[in-house]
């Protein structure tokens, strides 16, 4: 699930920046390999040369639901062995398939290596998403930073650029109007997981509303309400925000409800490297579900494919029975993570002259099959890797999709990692449906709601 926190644009940040003319769409001839020799997403159909990734034949689209605890779903793959662990003894040999940052992890942290298990290709959509996104591919174009002409899928399943990856990205599939209950933690170097937040996250994703199309599409992706109910401190608070794939006119936007002052009022420190609030300090707003941020303070390289260990289908966590088991002093227990190897799109990110922003250099890592990105390498301006982000997808076949749900934020340089949107309870890492109507994301809802 794609929770995006809102960002608003400094006016002069706005002022410096012209936007480019448009950019075309891809011809009626690479459109007609979707399906064909591009899954309907636009990844590669075929598997690699040696069998290590398989091919995709449709995704996980069904379980039996009532087969797991309190009727969701049971962990995928779960009889599965490890095909072997890449530690700090044999890290040479496989670096071929990771990223500087898994790298540093290994080699930084004692204990710390990955399980490596066969590869799963999941990723699963409605057939009226694929109808979509074909359509996409022939009418979606770039003008300036931001995606148009296209509605019900993500704007470019053959992408040209980095750019076009990011917005990908941003409006992955991963259901419709969807809500969860989720807690988010720091865990200082060595030290114990502290809560600083528990929320009810609810989502409306008009870009995926029923009977959308390139005409009706109001431009607003994702809409999400979180309401606090931990610690008991910050019970009450109330956060809505909306987000664009287009400004101006419209801009990224999130409200917050403060119950000691008792009113509303726009966040606009919760943007591009402000920091967000759960974290305590370690976590920028735009390093939530490993990029999230308009693209326009940055050049995109798009430096094409790799085949790398990425965590993937990460159900089997969601049987633990408390985080404890999950939160380790200095990463999450390497024991209850499952890697596998993808397909990922790799692109390269650099602080845009005139602007700036705390990561002046990142990489990111996007998955082939599902388009959200997965891993991100970031560094300073001096050029030091100083924090590696992560996601861990899960496979949901209720929605169906792999949805991105929790992000881990790592510190390279002091230690400590930061949990965000950690699913609250054994098994709870289903998206449950929402009924709340769109009407329900107006801001002044908050100060109705917490009048009532």
């Amino acid at each position: 699930m794609k929770l995006k926190l809102t960002l608003l644009a400094a006016t002069a940040s706005m002022l410096a920046y012209q936007p480019s003319p448009a950019r075309a769409q891809v011809t009626a001839a690479q459109a007609a390999q979707l399906g064909t020799t591009l899954t309907p997403l636009g990844a590669e159909m075929a598997g690699n040369a040696d069998g290590s990734i398989p091919a995709w034949t449709g995704g996980v689209c069904t379980m039996n639901l009532a087969s797991g605890d309190n009727g969701n779903i049971p962990p995928v793959f779960a009889n599965e062995q490890k095909l072997f662990t890449i530690d700090a003894s044999n890290v040479s040999k496989y670096a071929d398939k990771l990223t500087p940052g898994e790298i540093k992890m290994i080699t930084t942290f004692q204990g710390f290596h990955m399980d490596v298990y066969p590869t799963h290709r999941t990723g699963c959509a409605p057939q009226w998403v694929y109808d979509n996104v074909k359509k996409n591919a022939l009418t979606s174009y770039m003008k300036g930073d931001y995606p148009f002409g296209f509605a019900g899928g993500i704007p470019f399943p053959i992408p040209q650029n980095g750019e076009e990856i990011v917005w990908n990205s941003n409006t992955a599939w991963a259901g419709q109007d969807t809500s969860d209950e989720v807690s988010n933690y720091i865990v200082p170097f060595n030290h114990s997981p502290i809560l600083t937040s528990t929320t009810y996250v609810t989502y409306f994703k008009d870009l995926y509303q029923p009977g959308v199309t390139t005409a009706n599409y109001d431009g607003i992706y994702t809409r999400d309400e979180s309401q606090v109910s931990a610690p008991a401190n910050r019970v009450g608070e109330v956060y809505d925000s909306f987000q664009p794939t287009s400004t101006p006119p419209l801009d990224y936007r999130v409200w917050e409800y403060l119950v000691g002052q008792r009113r509303l009022r726009l966040a606009p420190n919760i943007g591009y490297d402000g920091a967000y609030p759960d974290c305590g300090g370690l976590m920028d707003a735009d390093e939530i579900y490993v990029f999230n941020n308009k693209p326009d303070h940055y050049d995109w390289k798009l430096l094409g494919k790799k085949e790398i260990y990425v965590p993937y289908n990460e159900n089997g966590a969601s049987l633990l029975p408390d985080t404890s088991q999950l939160l380790g002093p200095q990463f999450l227990n390497p024991d209850h993570i499952r890697w596998e190897l993808h397909r990922v799109w790799v692109v390269d990110a650099t602080v845009r002259s005139g602007f700036r922003n705390l990561i002046a250099h990142r990489t990111v890592y996007a998955d082939e099959d599902t388009w959200s990105f997965v891993l991100a390498d970031e560094y300073d301006s001096a050029g030091n890797l100083v924090k590696f982000n992560s996601i861990l997808p899960m496979v949901d076949p209720a929605i169906p999709a792999v949805p991105f749900i929790t992000t881990a934020l790592y510190d390279l340089h002091g230690g400590g990692y930061c949990m965000f949107q950690l699913p609250v309870g054994p098994n709870q890492w289903i998206l449950k449906n929402s009924d709340k109507p769109v009407s329900a994301f107006d801001p002044q809802q908050i100060v109705n709601s917490a009048a009532d």
